[in-house]
């Protein structure tokens, strides 16, 4: 048996989780939390089932799980901190399958070695191709960079068809407006994506983004299918005075692509038609 300690966000608690050493599949993973300023007359476990080596990684979700029984009431939270979180808890999230994976075939290469070469490098490959081209999304999405850093219309298309599975949809780009070599606005790459992100949800299973860009008109992102949905949590999350403590990570990127919207004296709006969805930023 060995302990692993962690520092959760949370500097009120200690967590210590004891795990079997060696550790193989199906090992026993228990945490301890303990509250030090939380007047708390127990001290709460949880026990959880571990798969291969990644027990860091487990260790990290259930730190995530059992610290929100002990957080301040989101009440008590000023609105940056809710969407700072919620946001890094989104961008975790989307990470956390292809940089499992590269993991993943490290394992096959250890444990199988000649045999699986070829397959463990193609997943490691792929799924390193997948982490950066999400990385290389959010940093311009939700990052400062998107504001300035973003005004080559390429890019735009780059980074939007490197998140959206494009065997999966198809793209078609309009900057027609736009003379040749010319940028757009400061924060209108920014908001591109943030609307292609909310596009790329509300088709299901296949179907076409559509983006118009005219400098001087709304920026128009158009979701079309014959079965696009948007979800209630999702909508409600976008409009402008939706309440934050109703908002999830899985929401958050509605409430804050209306707040970048707000930020570039825009309004986010969509419409729902025969064809398919319309968002647009006017």
């Amino acid at each position: 048996m060995r302990t692993v300690s962690a520092r959760p966000e949370t500097p009120s608690l200690s967590v210590s989780a004891i795990v079997p050493a060696p550790l193989g599949d199906g090992c026993a993973l228990t945490i301890i939390v303990f509250p030090r300023l939380f007047d708390v007359p127990s001290r709460p476990a949880v026990t959880g089932r571990l798969s291969g080596i990644q027990d860091k990684i487990r260790l990290i979700h259930f730190i995530h799980v059992l610290e929100r029984s002990f957080r301040y009431p989101y009440s008590a939270m000023s609105n940056e901190i809710r969407i700072a979180e919620l946001i890094s808890s989104r961008i975790c999230h989307a990470l956390a399958a292809p940089v499992g994976a590269i993991g993943n075939g490290m394992e096959l290469i250890e444990e199988f070695e000649d045999s699986m070469q070829d397959e463990a490098m193609d997943l490691i490959s792929m799924s390193a191709t997948r982490s950066t081209n999400l990385i290389k999304f959010f940093r311009m999405a939700y990052g400062s960079a998107g504001y300035d850093g973003l005004g080559n219309p390429s890019e735009v298309r780059a980074l939007a068809e490197g998140f959206v599975d494009t065997e999966k949809f198809s793209f078609d780009w309009n900057f027609d407006a736009l003379a040749p070599g010319e940028s757009l606005s400061p924060g209108h790459g920014k908001l591109l994506l943030l609307m292609i992100e909310l596009a790329s949800e509300m088709l299901l299973r296949d179907g076409a983004i559509e983006i118009t860009y005219a400098p001087e008109a709304d920026l128009c992102v158009f979701a079309r299918a014959d079965d696009a949905t948007l979800d209630s949590a999702l909508e409600n999350a976008m409009t402008s005075d939706c309440d934050l403590n109703e908002v999830t990570a899985r929401t958050i990127h509605g409430a804050y692509t209306a707040l970048v919207a707000r930020e570039l004296e825009k309004n986010l709006s969509w419409e729902r038609l025969a064809d398919g969805i319309s968002i647009r930023c006017g």
